[in-house]
């Protein structure tokens, strides 16, 4: 993919049980949302993610580019909690295997997510 495996993250390795328990995966980017907007296990973990999102795009250099490879479910709670206003039932589905987003981030803000599918 053009990157080499520089770092390991826990945090972005699974969500853990209790946010199992809100939502399991796999759910579209809208049931996600729906999940961080309720305020429990899974609005702190989503958060926890743009806190990392963010202080990775900050670490850039301007132009630059980095690559999260995570699991089901973490995907989507990463992008809908770092784009809090974007139109996720026009996003459809789950992120299925090797599809994901593309976040854009000035300063410390995602100001826009475009989600890449593979064409099947």
């Amino acid at each position: 993919m053009g990157f080499a495996i520089n770092k390991q993250i826990e945090l972005i390795s699974t969500y853990g049980m209790e946010v199992e328990r809100e939502v399991s995966w796999p759910q579209s980017f809208e049931i996600y949302a729906k999940a961080v907007k309720r305020y429990g296990a899974t609005s702190w973990y989503a958060n926890k993610l743009v806190d990392y999102y963010s202080q990775l795009a900050n670490g850039l250099e301007d132009g630059g580019a980095a690559l999260v490879i995570n699991h089901g479910g973490v995907v989507e709670l990463g992008v809908v909690a770092s784009f809090p206003d974007g139109d996720y039932a026009s996003w459809g589905d789950y992120a299925d295997y090797c599809e994901g987003a593309r976040l854009y981030w000035e300063n410390t803000k995602c100001v826009n997510a475009k989600i890449l599918r593979v064409s099947k």
